[in-house]
């Protein structure tokens, strides 16, 4: 990122992205603002919630890698990054050249033959008590492997620490801000009005990070938006372990993130957190 020029730079949303990218400007000497429509850390923030899962695994793909392997170290820096693995099941017996489940096992294997072994349901069973299926109900199953590098955060906690450091790093922080109107303006160099119910901001360069907000705002502000750009959304399930005795089997050390053949079925889950196991699709 260039440092020659100091900017005014406007980031609109305050989600983990938005907070990230503001940080980061400010760390290059450029005066940031940014807004929010919400508090922070307010859970309709899609970034807040109990955890996610951290990983690296991403089919090869070298740019995502390189990228979740940066932002890896910084969790583990910050002393937020657990890493207890991530188990991934498979429907189909064979190995089939193209799913992400083969894909990711052989690209694991290729990096460290050590990593990673194929498991057989029994077997994941054996090392993960919960998924132990002696009535034999997940006949669905059957296979799987654990990445040991993976893990998971606590999700506003994570946020909450990247506000923090907008705040050490003067980052003007506005809650409950409403954007109005944004204007272009090429007089002396290309800047932009930004219309807010807090008052107007002039900026070099306005940088939107809403979310599923952001095609909605784009059309209220006659911006370009485009087909492809639509929200998507999660269905999440909380569910309590009913008997004490038996949350040590849904403990993360015994329990790791799992991805349930995720391009099938959609589903992932997580272990134990503040007395709930988190089920999303």
């Amino acid at each position: 990122m260039a440092t020659t020029q100091t900017k005014s730079v406007v980031v609109i949303g305050a989600g983990s992205f938005g907070a990230s990218t503001a940080l980061e400007y400010a760390k290059h000497n450029h005066k940031v603002t940014l807004l929010e429509q919400y508090n922070v850390l307010d859970n309709r923030i899609s970034s807040t919630d109990f955890n996610r899962i951290i990983r690296s695994d991403y089919r090869g793909d070298k740019i995502l890698t390189d990228l979740a392997e940066k932002a890896l170290s910084k969790w583990k820096q910050w002393g937020l990054f657990h890493q207890h693995g991530q188990l991934i099941l498979s429907q189909n017996n064979e190995m089939k050249d193209g799913n992400y489940f083969t894909d990711q096992f052989n690209v694991l294997q290729k990096e460290d033959p050590n990593r990673v072994k194929l498991l057989s349901f029994k077997q994941i069973g054996n090392i993960s008590p919960a998924w132990i299926d002696d009535n034999n109900y997940h006949k669905r199953w059957k296979k799987g492997f654990i990445s040991t590098n993976s893990g998971w955060v606590y999700a506003t906690k994570g946020l909450q620490c990247i506000i923090n450091q907008c705040q050490e790093n003067n980052v003007d922080i506005r809650e409950n801000v409403k954007v109005n109107d944004i204007q272009l303006i090429k007089r002396n160099g290309n800047k932009a009005i930004i219309d807010t119910n807090d008052g107007k901001i002039i900026a070099d360069l306005v940088i939107l990070t809403c979310g599923v907000w952001l095609p909605t705002i784009l059309n209220k502000l006659n911006l370009p938006s485009f087909p492809y750009m639509k929200p998507t959304s999660n269905l999440c399930g909380y569910f309590k372990v009913k008997d004490d005795k038996n949350k040590w089997l849904f403990e993360s050390n015994n329990f790791p993130n799992f991805l349930a053949d995720i391009e099938e079925t959609g589903y992932y889950g997580f272990a134990l957190n503040e007395g709930y196991v988190k089920i999303a699709q």
